[in-house]
C-alpha cells in the first residue's frame, strides 16, 4: 500500500485509480473485510489477487490444498513480492497453500529477434534484476534464473511443483514467450463488481504500418523496474 502523502501527492496514482473517491477507498482498504478488498480491486496487483483467489477456490473444490503460482518475467521483482503477499492472504481465506516461483533471465530483456518482438517498443537490457536486493525482500518465493528454454524442463525435475493454479506470462518478447498463447479471458469484465482495465489489456497491438517498425523509437533509452 502507498502512504497517505504519496497517494494525495501523486496525480498518476489518482489517474490510475480513476477518481479521488476511489483513491480514498484505496486508502481505507485495510479497514475492509479481506473478500471485499478482492472484489473491489483494493490489493496491489489486483490481476494477481483475482487470479490467485479464483485458482485457490477451484483447488478447494477439487480437494487440492497446495498449488503453485508462477510469474514468467520478474524484472525488478515488484510483481513477485506482491504475488507472495497476496498468496498468504488467499491461504488465510481458502486454507490452500500456494508456492510461488519466479522465472527470469536476470540480465534484462534479450535483444529482439524480429518484428514479432516489437523492437520499436523493447530494447535489450530493459528490466534487469538486482538479484540480491530482491532475495532480501521475498520470504518463501523461489527464483529460477536463466533462459526459460532450459530452466522450465529443469524446474519440474528439481521442484516437483504442486498443481499449477496460476501463471503470469510477462516475458514481453514473442520469441521469449515461444508458442505459448496469452489471451483475454472471455467475459471476465462482465462477471466483476467493478470495471477494471486489467480485464482487457492483456497484450500490445502490432501496428504494421509503423514507419520504423524494426527500430526502437521512444525517447526513454533505458527502462527498469527497481523495487
Amino acid at each position: 500500500m502507498v502512504s497517505i502523502k504519496e497517494l494525495l501527492g501523486s496525480k498518476e496514482i489518482f489517474k490510475g485509480l480513476r477518481s479521488p473517491t476511489r483513491a480514498i477507498i484505496y486508502l481505507l482498504a485495510p479497514l475492509f473485510p479481506k473478500m471485499l478488498r478482492f472484489d473491489l480491486d483494493l490489493y496491489d496487483y489486483p490481476w494477481y489477487a483475482y487470479c490467485l483467489l479464483e485458482s485457490a477456490k477451484l483447488a478447494r473444490r477439487l480437494n487440492i490444498f497446495r498449488t503453485s503460482a508462477i510469474e514468467f518475467g520478474v524484472a525488478g521483482g515488484r510483481g513477485l513480492i506482491q504475488l507472495e503477499k497476496i498468496s498468504h492472504i488467499v491461504t488465510d481465506i481458502t486454507k490452500v497453500k500456494i508456492d510461488i516461483y519466479g522465472f527470469d533471465l536476470k540480465t534484462g530483456l534479450p535483444r529482439p529477434k524480429d518484428y514479432k518482438d516489437m523492437p520499436y517498443n523493447w530494447k535489450k537490457g530493459f528490466f534487469r534484476m538486482n538479484v540480491e536486493n530482491l532475495k532480501r525482500k521475498i520470504k518463501n518465493a523461489k527464483l529460477i534464473l536463466g533462459d526459460v528454454k532450459k530452466t522450465v524442463p529443469e524446474f519440474f525435475k528439481k521442484f516437483n511443483p504442486a498443481p499449477i493454479g496460476f501463471v503470469s506470462f510477462d516475458l514481453d518478447l514473442y520469441s521469449s514467450t515461444a508458442n505459448k498463447k496469452i489471451c483475454l479471458i472471455n467475459g471476465l469484465g462482465h462477471r466483476r463488481i467493478i470495471d477494471a482495465a486489467w480485464c482487457y489489456q492483456a497484450y500490445m497491438l502490432h501496428i504494421f504500418n509503423h514507419p520504423l517498425y524494426n527500430a526502437y523509437v521512444y525517447a526513454q533509452d533505458d527502462i527498469q523496474m527497481p523495487i
